[in-house]
């Protein structure tokens, strides 16, 4: 403890007010007296937040060196943490009143924020917006791209101690490829997302403007920040409850559940990404994606997907193959979902009432014949479009019936969080 302890760096909280919520990497708490900072900060990018007075969680990115001393003080205006200084010079700072109310960091939360921060970088940092040692917000959804489009650059204005919102990278969304003429590979296409994200490396690295040179060095770079993208909307959704992560953090997530092709041709990638998943859901809450509310049955779709392949496809790397192996044992085991030859079969704890039901034509012509004349349906021996509207109506998520359930209770969420804020 004591070598590690010399090496690490040291982040220093002036005029912390007592009792507000404050937060380093992957631990919170309320702030004792006399507190003062951490100490026991590895080196590399670390993230601070807070939050008092019933304000909304902010926080700032640092990159820690060794032996270094990070300060910052306490905004009672703003009421967050601002940047003021680094200092080279541990020492001076180890003999001063300040390091007798450090907190020291444990070596096991260290060791889970690497797992969620492992392709977090300084230069991913500024393409998003995110600048070490900018005042961060959550953000709101309609700024989850900021007014970027998926062919332009992100050229962001700095100014100087303002706070920040995140500015994803665009996901493409193209229905139809360029190259796409038939009807099986506009299929193709639209279920395999291997081209999409093709394009979003290519886009990470200014491949799609010319540059040419060390393709395979940039491309290796482009998966990097595509990773680390989806590490950093993941970790300010959760410390930061933002909503505009939330959904850059489904949507990279469901893309890259979805590359039949590029599964087999980046072994490594996937496989860095199926270890990634899985050490999210490890930290998120165990009701997080089992809530329909919250997951909103992305997360089911996304790996109904991903095994899928892994299940069908006989040449599929093997340390890729035991990742996703590892990946859907911990979802089995904690969400009560369960895989059987690549389809998903829900345990009997899901509540299905509201899933929309089929049922063949021969099954439901009884049941359609008294309400045929209403409907407007006619006696023919296939079922029409108005026969299919008609058996699904009211076990269909379009219901007005679910509609409405849906409705009311998203207004209740609404005034609870106004009387919160209130």
């Amino acid at each position: 403890m004591q070598q590690r302890l010399s090496t690490s760096a040291v982040v220093v909280c002036l005029r912390t007010p007592p009792n507000i919520e404050i937060g380093f990497d992957w631990r919170t708490f309320q702030v004792p007296q006399h507190f003062e900072g951490f100490k026991g900060v590895s080196p590399g990018i670390h993230f601070l937040y807070s939050s008092a007075s019933n304000i909304i969680r902010s926080g700032i990115f640092l990159e820690a060196s060794p032996r270094q001393v990070i300060v910052f003080t306490w905004n009672s205006n703003e009421e967050c943490f601002q940047f003021v200084e680094t200092v080279d010079n541990i020492e001076v700072w180890r003999q001063s009143q300040y390091n007798v109310h450090l907190a020291i960091i444990p070596p096991e939360a260290d060791k889970e924020w690497k797992r969620q921060s492992s392709y977090v970088s300084k230069e991913l940092l500024e393409k998003l917006n995110l600048s070490v040692f900018a005042h961060i917000q959550p953000g709101q959804v309609d700024e989850l791209y900021g007014n970027l489009s998926y062919n332009t650059g992100a050229v962001v204005r700095y100014i100087s101690n303002s706070a920040r919102t995140p500015v994803f990278t665009p996901i493409p969304t193209e229905r139809r490829a360029k190259n796409c003429s038939t009807p099986e590979q506009i299929t193709k296409f639209n279920m395999d997302a291997t081209q999409r994200v093709e394009s979003l490396l290519a886009y990470y690295t200014n491949l799609e403007n010319g540059c040419t040179e060390n393709r395979e060095e940039n491309l290796r770079k482009g998966e990097y920040l595509l990773l680390g993208e989806q590490q950093v909307s993941f970790v300010i959704f959760m410390l930061l409850f933002s909503l505009p992560a939330l959904e850059q953090w489904k949507k990279l997530t469901d893309l890259l559940c979805s590359c039949d092709d590029m599964m087999h041709t980046h072994p490594q990638f996937f496989s860095a990404f199926a270890r990634n998943l899985r050490f999210q859901l490890e930290a998120a809450p165990c009701d997080l994606f089992t809530d329909e509310l919250s997951a909103d049955n992305f997360l089911r779709g996304a790996l109904e997907k991903l095994f899928d392949v892994a299940d069908e496809s006989a040449s599929l790397d093997s340390s890729l193959k035991r990742n996703i192996e590892r990946l859907k044992s911990f979802v089995v085991s904690n969400f009560g979902w369960s895989f059987r030859e690549g389809k998903v079969f829900f345990s009997m704890e899901d509540n299905l009432e509201d899933e929309p039901v089929y049922v063949p034509y021969e099954s439901c012509a009884s049941y359609l014949s008294d309400d045929s004349k209403d409907v407007g349906l006619a006696n023919t021996e296939s079922p029409s479009k108005a026969m299919s509207r008609a058996v699904n109506e009211r076990r269909s998520v379009e219901s007005r019936e679910f509609q409405s359930r849906k409705q009311s209770l998203q207004q209740a969420l609404d005034s609870v969080s106004r009387e919160e804020l209130s």
